[in-house]
């Protein structure tokens, strides 16, 4: 058959195989190209806005202490309840997260890390507040000084080792360098080394490393209790966010986490 001219006198053909595949070749190296860069893109969003949200609880957090004469929020967690983690935090009417709903109309997604599995959220916050011990876990760590499981968390000490009952048996000290917590009044000097609230880092006692030797840079996400959030790229802690007592959040580098000491449910670091 003989190819029909077209009105303007121009023949019209198709394309051939080679071109199509040429084409399809182009737009596989483009993709290839974009996606890396849009993964980085999303997970730099999920860092925006968890350290959005320290901000905000650090901000409440500062409301509360301007309210009670300096003093930051201490909700005591009794016996029976947590595993003396800094994430385990008193529920109830009287708990953390109604106080300060109720006081300073905190959102509940404040409490949690963008990176993070809501339904698993949801399970923490809520299956455990109820009864004499009410508890709700949420996905930061916070630093000011309070009861969990009836201990106190995190350990208060000042020179390594430990001066005997600066802390209590069921901890392990790890940190040589103290002190590891936040200040319990605005104005104290710690405030300014160590921040009130981080993204909770847990790591099992099943690590393969003494606590103290732990390479945050190449340790397996395996290792880490990472149903409270965290920032995971490549199958490693990337970094932590930290919001200090004046209102500022930093971004801690893996390289820089240590373990600070022992709960009763693995090793806490920041």
């Amino acid at each position: 058959m003989f190819n029909t001219p077209s009105k303007s006198g121009l023949s019209r053909r198709g394309f051939t195989l080679v071109e199509l595949l040429v084409v399809i070749g182009i737009i596989s190296v483009l993709i290839a190209i974009l996606l890396p860069a849009l993964a980085k893109s999303r997970y730099e969003a999920v860092l925006i806005q968890c350290a959005s949200n320290e901000r905000q609880l650090g901000q409440m957090i500062l409301m509360y202490a301007n309210d009670n004469n300096g003093f930051l929020p201490r909700f005591d967690l009794l016996s029976g309840g947590g595993e003396a983690n800094l994430s385990d935090l008193l529920g109830g009417p009287n708990g953390f997260y109604s106080y300060f709903h109720t006081i300073y109309k905190l959102p509940e997604a404040i409490l949690y890390c963008p990176a993070g599995n809501t339904d698993t959220y949801n399970l923490l916050f809520n299956s455990f507040n109820s009864g004499a011990r009410p508890m709700q876990a949420i996905s930061y760590s916070i630093w000011i000084p309070h009861e969990s499981d009836g201990i106190l968390v995190p350990p208060m000490y000042n020179s390594y080792p430990p001066p005997l009952g600066s802390m209590s048996l069921a901890l392990d000290a790890v940190d040589t360098n103290p002190p590891i917590y936040a200040p319990v009044k605005l104005g104290q000097k710690v405030g300014v080394i160590v921040p009130i609230l981080t993204d909770a880092v847990y790591v099992y006692f099943s690590a393969p490393f003494f606590p103290a030797n732990i390479n945050f840079t190449t340790l397996s996400e395996s290792y880490y209790q990472s149903a409270y959030g965290g920032h995971y790229r490549k199958g490693v802690l990337e970094s932590v966010n930290a919001c200090y007592v004046d209102g500022h959040v930093d971004r801690i580098p893996a390289g820089q986490v240590k373990v600070r000491y022992g709960s009763l449910d693995g090793w806490v670091a920041r």
